[in-house]
């Protein structure tokens, strides 16, 4: 799934939840500089997201390639969710540096894929992923994701906790 129509089905979530004034934030032509997705309006209060895509793993994609047989997934990978966590955060940043000060409602909307195409594991996968980020640090940061396979779809909503901080740096460059 291309990261255009993860905008945009992070928009008609926008939409969903009651937003008002929705509106694509136009590219920003600094170069380096990179600006959130979607801005809206909820009760009143700013809204700025940033829409994200976790694709399939290199590995899944080399195995495809070479017509290898796969086996089970019962488990998220450690690999996968530290890549959400450093998105989660890149996208937190990216989202603060575009609101300059500006009291905002900061939400990264993120559409994973996962190596499990079918869907059979993707409940359980969706689960340890929503955990995982519950135990996060993310300040005041809101992420919602959805995942979408051929037996499964969902969207979730975590609030992340403030209880726990994560302490390794993460880097958010190219």
């Amino acid at each position: 799934m291309s990261n255009y129509w993860n905008e945009a089905i992070a928009y008609g979530y926008l939409s969903d939840i009651g937003c008002q004034n929705i509106k694509f934030i136009p590219r920003s032509r600094e170069n380096g500089h990179k600006t959130p997705d979607i801005m809206g309006y909820l009760d009143g209060q700013e809204i700025i997201c940033e829409a994200k895509r976790v694709n399939r793993s290199d590995a899944e994609i080399k195995r495809r390639q070479d017509f290898s047989v796969g086996s089970g997934y019962p488990n998220v990978s450690a690999e996968l969710l530290a890549k959400i966590r450093n998105i989660c955060k890149c996208a937190g940043s990216q989202i603060s540096s575009y609101a300059k000060g500006r009291i905002v409602h900061r939400l990264v909307f993120l559409g994973i894929e996962f190596d499990d195409s079918v869907g059979d594991e993707a409940e359980q996968h969706a689960q340890q992923i929503e955990t995982y980020l519950q135990q996060c640090d993310f300040g005041d940061l809101n992420i919602v994701f959805r995942v979408d396979t051929l037996m499964y779809s969902e969207v979730i909503r975590v609030k992340s906790a403030i209880s726990k901080t994560i302490s390794d740096e993460v880097s958010c460059g190219p």
